[in-house]
């Protein structure tokens, strides 16, 4: 579950660098970020998120949502889930 999370987290981190001298001209595999991405399916995903990351031109765009651009579905989170606990 957490794979969907943890790109949209170092999706936002990623965007907020700044635009560095040795990488104001990007150099794929060389000198611009790179975030591993498991394209594979994986049913539990595609149910979990409200939202699925397109890779395009081997760019995800960064979520424009609030918070990390993601939303759970809470519906299907509930059906997986074991035992509830009140906090």
């Amino acid at each position: 579950m957490l794979d969907l999370v943890a790109l949209a987290a170092a999706l936002q981190y990623v965007a907020t660098l700044p635009a560095f001298p040795h990488t104001a001209m990007p150099v794929a595999l060389q000198n611009e970020p790179i975030i591993e991405y498991d394209q594979n399916p994986n049913p539990l995903r595609e149910e979990l998120y409200n939202e699925n990351l397109k890779v395009e031109h081997n760019c995800v765009a960064v979520p424009q949502k609030p918070g990390l651009g993601i939303t759970i579905n809470e519906i299907v989170l509930d059906t997986y889930c074991v035992a509830h606990s009140e906090v």
